[in-house]
């Protein structure tokens, strides 16, 4: 047997028990939710909501599944930037500012997207698009970009952002 099959076996169990302690833990959230996205008729605002729940607790697959099924009924922005944050989360980079650009079709001046736009540019080393997406959101929210400065320097700042946490940092769209 290997050591990484032992790893696996000894991980996933955690994994599981994890998922089903944060299960637990927002029960009572998600039946309120659940109410509310009954009684708007599952509106895209209350899915989201839905998504947005399971998503700052890690449960990426149940978020991802709530913005899903808003995005094949309408192209809902806030959707559309929370299921790009997973995907670049998830290391699927293009296809996230994908996701963020039709945000972006949706509310060009929505700050989160900007934002959203910014980081992955800058992380994929598209400084001019990222400096481009960063001075819209200077002009626009000018206390939010100031969380987020390193995105108006380049490179070099990709290092000391890594330092300050400001690169992990996720904001989710309500």
């Amino acid at each position: 047997m290997r050591f990484g099959s032992l790893l696996v076996d000894f991980l996933l169990p955690i994994a599981t028990d994890r998922d089903g302690f944060v299960d637990r833990e927002i029960s009572s959230s998600v039946a309120a939710l659940q109410a509310q996205v009954k009684k708007s008729n599952e509106s895209s605002k209350t899915v989201n909501s839905m998504g947005v729940l399971y998503a700052r607790y890690g449960l990426y697959d149940k978020a991802a599944a709530q913005f899903d099924k808003v995005i094949k009924r309408e192209e809902y922005a806030a959707s559309l930037l929370n299921l790009g944050t997973i995907t670049y989360r998830r290391g699927e980079k293009d296809k996230a500012i994908a996701l963020f650009e039709r945000a972006r079709a949706k509310q060009p001046d929505n700050p989160l997207v900007l934002l959203a736009l910014a980081r992955a540019n800058h992380d994929v080393e598209n400084y001019y698009a990222a400096r481009k997406y960063f001075g819209d959101l200077k002009r626009l929210d000018p206390g939010l970009a100031e969380q987020f400065a390193y995105l108006d320097l380049g490179e070099e700042a990709a290092k000391a952002a890594d330092l300050s946490g400001a690169k992990e940092a996720v904001l989710w769209a309500e």
